[in-house]
């Protein structure tokens, strides 16, 4: 067989692993995005990613929640998507060292070990804890477990970064909706806070 008969198939086969069934593309259709404005109530992302999260406790350096699976964050397997677990373990990772007119936390490094699965209504908890902060780098670990079984979903080592401020057409910037939007200005802001680090 020829090697670009061979690739154009692997690629088709990709394309219809990826591509969604009509019930799925029927659901998505039916999405109700409602138009918002920068810095007013929840975005979509918020709304569509974070719903549910309940804070159990808080201590320094701690802070535990709970979460139930709901059915939008899982994917064709009936299980908790990667992406999901990710998304969750990033914000209660970061929220150790959120406050109020602090300056903006982005995450710089985060290794996460997926170690088992969680279905729909699978009850969660989500603890994350301070390894050590020196200066303006926070280490954490966070561990997402089946609060039924105990079993451990996931474990993640994280690195914050939290000592820059920003200017405010930046901040205008970040209050898009769009997690894309979110992801590539984390990046840059990481990367401009090493650029002024190394003059």
């Amino acid at each position: 067989m020829d090697p670009n008969e061979r690739g154009s198939t692997n690629m088709e086969r990709a394309k219809m692993f990826l591509g969604l069934t009509p019930d799925e593309s029927e659901a998505v259709s039916r999405l109700a995005v409602p138009e918002r404005q920068a810095g007013e109530g929840k975005s979509f992302f918020d709304a569509f990613a974070l719903a549910g999260i309940r804070v159990v406790r808080v201590e320094p350096g701690l802070v535990v929640c709970s979460f139930k699976v709901p059915p939008r964050l899982t994917d064709r397997s009936g299980n908790l998507a990667n992406g999901a677990i990710a998304n969750l373990v990033d914000v209660v990772g970061i929220s150790l060292e959120y406050g109020k007119g602090l300056p903006m936390i982005v995450t710089i490094d985060m290794s996460i070990s997926y170690l088992s699965t969680a279905k729909i209504d699978d009850e969660l908890e989500i603890t994350s804890k301070r390894l050590g902060k020196r200066g303006g780098y926070t280490g954490t670990v966070v561990v997402l477990r089946n609060k039924t079984t105990g079993e451990i979903i996931a474990e993640v080592l994280k690195q914050i970064l939290c000592k820059f401020h920003l200017n405010l057409p930046l901040l205008e910037f970040l209050d898009g909706d769009s997690l894309e939007v979110r992801q590539q200005t984390t990046f840059l802001c990481a990367r401009d806070t090493f650029r002024l680090k190394r003059k």
